[in-house]
This record gives structure tokens, C-alpha cells and sequence, in this order.
């Protein structure tokens, strides 16, 4: 019986497991030169986490990247790990995003919002990274609420919190880049981390506190009898 009971136990875990995967969220990631260019390219179009592309050409330059969801986490983590450019011209800028759609809110609670900026490399390069929410769930910034940005010329590493009230219905998470080339031969490592998460209630506060101090008085107390056996 104890058996059957862990093998349905198993059984469920691996449908929810399942269910993660079937449920994720579809990212795209979109590529355009700098003002006055031409019109945007689309490098990866609505793919299921994770996604990768390696070697795609885009005015000059070369583009490799990656990118992660985490459905059904709610309302939603997006990490673009990472973002390689190179082998450009001098003076040529490059814009490329990250947009992961379809996230929810279902706490009602304003998020927090954590932003992860991150030059790796920057090589005969500068970047200006930043970061959006989308309430209308679309892919293209900046149409959304401007999270976090901060510009590169060497590296370094900057994360940003920032509280906006809760997105109702879907709404997408955004990473951008803005790379110039300042010498043929640049080359660059980016990765942008977001992390929202609704701000806790202060009932769920209380009644987690509450739980570790029964939790203690209990580990105290069998302590306690514990020791009395031994004496």
C-alpha cells in the first residue's frame, strides 16, 4: 500500500512536471540596426523555452544567444543567457530583444521587479542594457513600462529593484540591447536576469512566522524530553 501510494505520488509530480513544460511560455527574440536602419528581423520567432540561435547575420554583425522562461513560475522569471556579438564595423549599432509573453499576475499584488544587468565582455564596444514590462503582452520596446537601464563600456554588473502596481490579464517581460561597435574587430557577452515576484502580504508574513515559532517550540521541546530519557 505504501508502494502504490508513493508510485501515484510520483505519477502526479511528473504530470505537474509535464504540465510545466507543455504550459511554457513562448519567447521571441527580434534584431534591428541602429536609428535609420532597416526594418526589424525576427531571430527567433515564439519558441518554447529555451531557446538558442548561434551565427546569425544581421547588418554586419554576428549574433549568438540564448534565453529561459520559467512557466508556470507566476508571475514569471526571464533570463537572456547570454547575448555574444562580433566581428562589425566600426560605428555600427545593433538593437536586440528578449521578449517572453503570456505571464500572469493572479495575487493582484504590486511587483517586484529585479533586474540584472551584466556586461561579461565588452571589447571596441558599448552597450546600454535595459529592461520592460508590457501590460498589452507585446514584443516590441519600448512598449512597456521602463523597468531598469543602465550603459556599459567596460564590465561591470548593476541590478535594479522596481515596484509596479499588479498587470491585470497576460503581459510580457522584455531585455534589450543596444550595442555600438567602436572598431571592426568588437566583440561582446551579455546576459540581462528578471525576477518578478508579487509583494507579500502581511497576513502571509504573519502566519509564516508563526509556523517557524511552533516549529522551534516543538524542535525545543523534544530536545527537552530528549534529554530527560538519557538522564
Amino acid at each position: 500500500m505504501a508502494r502504490l501510494g508513493v508510485n501515484a505520488a510520483t505519477l502526479v509530480v511528473g504530470a505537474l512536471l509535464w504540465s510545466s513544460f507543455a504550459k511554457a511560455d513562448p519567447i521571441t527574440v527580434n534584431a534591428a540596426p541602429g536609428p535609420g536602419g532597416t526594418p526589424v528581423t525576427t531571430i527567433v520567432n515564439a519558441m518554447v523555452s529555451p531557446i538558442a540561435f548561434a551565427g546569425q547575420s544581421e547588418s554586419g554583425f554576428i549574433l549568438t544567444g540564448s534565453g529561459v522562461g520559467t512557466p508556470p513560475d507566476v508571475p514569471g522569471r526571464f533570463s537572456s543567457n547570454t547575448i555574444s556579438v562580433g566581428s562589425s564595423a566600426a560605428g555600427q549599432e545593433i538593437l536586440v530583444w528578449f521578449t517572453e509573453q503570456n505571464l500572469t499576475n493572479t495575487s493582484g499584488l504590486p511587483l517586484v521587479v529585479t533586474s540584472g544587468l551584466t556586461a561579461n565582455l565588452l571589447f571596441d564596444a558599448k552597450a546600454t542594457l535595459s529592461t520592460y514590462l508590457d501590460p498589452t503582452n507585446g514584443v516590441a520596446p519600448p512598449t512597456g513600462t521602463p523597468l531598469a537601464t543602465q550603459d556599459f563600456t567596460a564590465h561591470g554588473a548593476q541590478s535594479f529593484t522596481t515596484v509596479i502596481p499588479s498587470p491585470t490579464g497576460t503581459y510580457s517581460l522584455q531585455e534589450l540591447y543596444v550595442i555600438t561597435a567602436l572598431a571592426p574587430d568588437e566583440s561582446t557577452n551579455l546576459t540581462i536576469d528578471l525576477l518578478a515576484t508579487p509583494i507579500p502580504e502581511p497576513s502571509s508574513l504573519a502566519l509564516l512566522g508563526t509556523g517557524l515559532l511552533g516549529l522551534a517550540l516543538f524542535l525545543f521541546k523534544r530536545k527537552r524530553s530528549a534529554t530527560r530519557l538519557v538522564m
